[in-house]
């Protein structure tokens, strides 16, 4: 039997585990009496897999979502009270414990949702996710398991669950991430942003309005499935905007729900079936898509200092590189002869190549030349299993 089954049990001293309220794909939820303040509280603790421990990573996750959820608050994030480590049961998160249940259990009743609460469940979504994001983080996994209707100052009101802060695309593709909800530019490799918790969002919307999920023109364009029910143009355009192809699209239409209360009556007059010419489109971002790269990319000048680093290669390498010499860094530590490379391609201007001893990386090295004068120098990491390949 999993280790944190075993009830009723005191965790650190304080919080008695009084009986199991759920389970996810990596966690479980338990109802607890916080022995100190005398209140009901809900734990959450990582699930034990084979009868092995969770992975770092997903502990790493986990507690760096409790501590941001300590650091402030919002009416629709679900409050965090504390966070921790327990030698036996591992990694715990306590929050507030709710009275009521999940939007995926209400739903599961078959019940026709007026647009009013379905509206008003969006923009009290919205608002949250946007309070999120002014902090450079992302929730992730917003679906109706993680919405969670309760008693508030109005009905409905919705408390968002299980906020993780992901960033990097491999936290989403390993965390157990619901697929229906996930954007487009998530399976053609893209990197997570802001504009993927919209989509998921428009996606939950599209689910509350017609029933099922939504399906889309070979243009990219929503279908909006209007046989299934009438809606009005306001409740439409939020459809239309959160599940756009385009991300800055998603955040704006994300914004206007998040500002609109989720109030007033249905509107009517005529549902509009296409959306407006987008005009066009953004020019490229040279230095974003470098630093969404699933290569790891690191610039250095002529002195060998790291100027500038990607995702990928923080992944990789960590944090801190950026004013470091390149001696100092783990690459050098993990192949001194990487240095003599990256010499020569400073005195030839040649690209350069080799394995990271150790590691499963190879490192392309890549000189900066403008005007002839060579400024500096790109280092590629990539999986040696997906290097380039170079004639000459």
């Amino acid at each position: 039997m999993n280790p944190i089954f075993e009830i009723p049990r005191i965790l650190q001293n304080r919080y008695r585990l009084l009986r199991l309220a759920g389970t996810g794909g990596l966690s479980a939820v338990f109802e607890a009496e916080d022995m100190t303040e005398g209140r009901s509280v809900a734990v959450k603790v990582l699930l034990h897999r084979d009868g092995q421990p969770p992975q770092p990573d997903q502990v790493q996750h986990f507690l760096a979502g409790a501590r941001f959820g300590i650091q402030f608050s919002h009416p629709h994030l679900v409050r965090t009270l504390d966070c921790g480590e327990d030698p036996e049961i591992g990694p715990f998160w306590v929050m507030d414990f709710l009275a009521g249940e999940t939007l995926a259990r209400y739903i599961s009743g078959q019940r026709d949702l007026s647009e009013y609460f379905i509206r008003a469940i969006g923009s009290q979504v919205a608002s949250c996710l946007r309070t999120i994001h002014e902090r450079n983080m992302l929730h992730g996994d917003i679906k109706p398991e993680n919405i969670f209707l309760t008693q508030g100052p109005h009905d409905p009101w919705v408390v968002v669950l299980d906020f993780v802060p992901m960033r990097r695309l491999d936290d989403w593709l390993a965390m157990n991430v619901t697929r229906e909800y996930l954007p487009p530019e998530i399976f053609s490799g893209g990197m997570p942003n802001a504009g993927a918790d919209a989509f998921a969002l428009g996606v939950l919307l599209h689910e509350l309005t017609f029933g099922v999920l939504p399906m889309f023109h070979q243009s990219g364009e929503l279908n909006l499935p209007l046989e299934r029910r009438t809606i009005s143009p306001k409740l439409a355009a939020f459809l239309f905007g959160l599940l756009s192809f385009s991300p800055k699209d998603r955040l704006l239409t994300l914004g206007d729900l998040a500002a609109s209360g989720g109030t007033g009556e249905p509107e009517s007059g005529p549902i509009p079936v296409t959306t407006p010419d987008p005009g066009p489109p953004p020019p490229f971002d040279l230095q974003a898509a470098f630093f969404q790269h699933p290569f790891g990319m690191l610039f250095l000048d002529t002195r060998m200092v790291v100027t500038w680093v990607n995702e990928s290669s923080r992944k990789w390498l960590g944090d801190g590189l950026i004013g470091q010499r390149f001696h100092a860094t783990p690459l050098a530590f993990f192949s001194p002869h990487i240095l003599g490379n990256l010499e020569d391609a400073l005195e030839t201007g040649r690209i350069t190549s080799c394995p990271v001893s150790g590691t499963s990386l190879h490192l392309w090295i890549s000189p900066v030349v403008k005007d002839q004068i060579i400024q500096g120098i790109v280092c590629t990491l990539c999986p040696a299993a997906d290097e380039p390949h170079v004639n000459g």
